[in-house]
């Protein structure tokens, strides 16, 4: 993921996603920041080259899926825990 932040919680969420998940790279800050060709395309390959860092970031990206997946899936005898936490939330607004 590269990232752009502009206003508010995105700062916030690009320094989260880089630094502590591992699954972006900062391409500017801004919106009035000038941004280069030259930089988003090194951006661009840092994330889809074969580096150790690509490749790591990459891995992340999915298990980070599979997270999201799992956290919102609803089948018959099992709810995720962001589903289930819907339900409490909503259970809690009806009383």
């Amino acid at each position: 993921m590269i990232g752009w932040p502009v206003a508010v919680e995105q700062f916030y969420n690009v320094k989260l996603l880089e630094e502590k998940i591992g699954v972006c790279v900062e391409a500017a800050r801004g919106k009035n920041c000038e941004v280069f060709h030259e930089e988003i395309v090194a951006k661009i390959e840092l994330v889809m080259n074969e580096s150790e860092k690509g490749k790591e970031m990459r891995k992340k990206a999915w298990e980070v899926k599979e997270i999201i997946n799992n956290a919102t899936k609803e089948e018959e005898n099992f709810k995720g825990s962001s589903m289930e936490a819907m339900d409490q939330f909503l259970n809690l607004c009806r009383s």
